[in-house]
């Protein structure tokens, strides 16, 4: 249920930076960082990532924090 909240929160990110529905992207992230290694290959496939990182990116496009059970995650993406 926490990888489709991540999900579901990244898809909504997509959206905001106004990204096409095909394009690729990267994704840093900060927290729920268990969440990302056990279901990392389906967090990338659903929100065409090419890479999953466990840092905020440097140069991103859009950022944001959201809580999932109580716990703050940070995500940063860009194309």
């Amino acid at each position: 249920g926490q990888a489709r909240e991540i999900i579901r929160h990244i898809q909504q990110m997509r959206k905001k930076a106004d990204y096409a529905i095909d394009d690729r992207i990267h994704v840093g992230f900060h927290g729920f960082a268990e969440v990302f290694d056990a279901h990392q290959k389906m967090i990338a496939h659903e929100v065409l990532a090419n890479e999953l990182t466990n840092e905020l990116l440097s140069n991103y496009d859009l950022r944001d924090t959201f809580t999932i059970d109580g716990i703050n995650i940070d995500i940063s993406i860009r194309k």
